[in-house]
């Protein structure tokens, strides 16, 4: 028959061993914040050593691009004149997406530059902060302070952190964009490449998430506090 005596050195080793791997997991987390934030400099940085840069865009509805970066004509409407896509000097290619397709441009002025880069450096810094908030949340957790009154902050700063992130590195991108075209010459009356930033809701529904998360360990919080005055 199994005592408490038996049952404590158990549980307290599955304690130990929960520890443990929060502590690692949170190292981990925290390192992959660390080669975020160096890439949110190191990028801009980059991309101004570069004479030119990269934009993601929308193929005009007559014309498509193949894996290969290819255009081709799907309305016969348009004529046998079709206007040239991409300028001289630029080509588009296709990237994971099927509707994601990115022009390269060879040569562009430093702040078109800086600005194409904008959105990736926006995302490797949220990435960052978010890490440096985890990893303050599962080291709490793994010395078993899961209400630690920090916690409720940290959920609330990640779930902003995702509507930023999740929003704003699009808008950024559909700006550059927008410059880069217009920089071009391509954004007149019926253009072939357009800017555009479809509305993605699930940065706001991770937020709501957080928030909520936030507000329980809120609670749990109190609670833990006055479980202790009573004893």
């Amino acid at each position: 028959m199994m005592t408490t005596s038996d049952v404590r050195p158990t549980t307290s080793r599955w304690t130990a061993r929960g520890a443990w791997i929060a502590d690692f997991v949170a190292v981990l987390i925290l390192l992959t914040g660390g080669l975020a934030l160096i890439a949110s400099v190191a990028g801009p940085i980059n991309q101004l050593t570069q004479p030119g840069g990269t934009v993601y865009v929308t193929v005009a509805g007559h014309v498509s691009v193949d894996p290969h970066g290819l255009v081709h004509r799907l309305s016969p409407a348009v004529g046998p004149d079709v206007p040239k896509v991409t300028p001289d000097g630029s080509y588009l290619t296709r990237v994971h997406s099927a509707d994601a397709v990115q022009l390269h441009v060879s040569e562009l002025p430093w702040q078109l530059r800086l600005l194409s880069e904008s959105a990736a450096a926006l995302v490797h810094l949220c990435i960052a902060g978010s890490a440096w908030l985890l990893w303050g949340l599962l080291r709490s957790i793994g010395r078993n302070q899961p209400f630690d009154e920090r916690n409720p902050k940290r959920l609330v700063a990640l779930g902003v952190i995702a509507v930023v992130g999740g929003i704003g590195a699009p808008l950024l991108n559909t700006w550059a964009t927008s410059a880069v075209l217009s920089h071009l010459g391509v954004s007149g009356d019926n253009p072939m490449l357009e800017a555009s930033a479809p509305l993605n809701l699930t940065p706001i529904a991770a937020a709501m998430i957080l928030f909520a998360l936030a507000t329980a360990f809120s609670k749990g919080g109190q609670l833990a506090e006055d479980v202790e005055g009573l004893v």
